[in-house]
C-alpha cells in the first residue's frame, strides 16, 4: 500500500495523482483516435 508523501512515503499527492490520471487518459484517447498500438498501455513510460 502507499504511504502519503507527507508521512515519508512515495504516494503522490491528490493533485499529482489527478494530473497523472488526466495525462494517462489523454494519452489513451490519442492512441485510440490514431490507432497507434502500445500508447494506450503505458508501456512507453519510464519506470518510477
Amino acid at each position: 500500500f502507499w504511504v502519503p508523501h507527507r508521512m515519508g512515503g512515495g504516494a503522490p499527492t491528490l493533485a499529482e495523482a489527478n494530473r497523472m490520471d488526466a495525462e494517462e487518459a489523454a494519452r489513451k484517447a490519442e492512441a485510440r483516435r490514431t490507432g497507434t498500438p502500445g500508447l494506450d498501455t503505458g508501456a512507453a513510460e519510464a519506470p518510477g
